[in-house]
């Protein structure tokens, strides 16, 4: 539109993390995060998998719990009931929500 500001991504992201009030953004390596995993991504970086765990990598809403259900079933032969032993982010955690460094769940 006639007038507006041109701004690069980053300054966007900057600007509209003042307004957000329900997530609010800090940089980290110049990836603007919430706050929580901001927090913890020391811990984060540090991890180091063991050569026996599956990292699940998905991008946001692309069906992530879907995928976790998925790859939890090819480990237990398809065994539904197996799949039901707890609920799916205790089963599949998330590396930036579960403390990986104090919280290792291994099966």
């Amino acid at each position: 539109m006639l007038g507006e500001e041109k701004l690069s991504y980053r300054e966007a992201i900057e600007r509209a993390s003042s307004s957000l009030y329900r997530f609010p953004l800090l940089p980290v390596r110049g990836i603007p995060l919430i706050n929580q995993i901001a927090n913890s991504w020391d811990t984060i970086w540090a991890f180091r998998p063991d050569p026996s765990d599956i990292l699940i990598a998905t991008y946001p809403k692309s069906g992530t719990t879907w995928t976790q259900e998925i790859v939890d079933l090819l480990l237990h032969n398809g065994d539904a009931d197996a799949c039901k032993r707890a609920p799916t982010p205790e089963r599949s955690p998330f590396l930036e929500i579960v403390n990986p460094a104090t919280n290792p769940i291994r099966y």
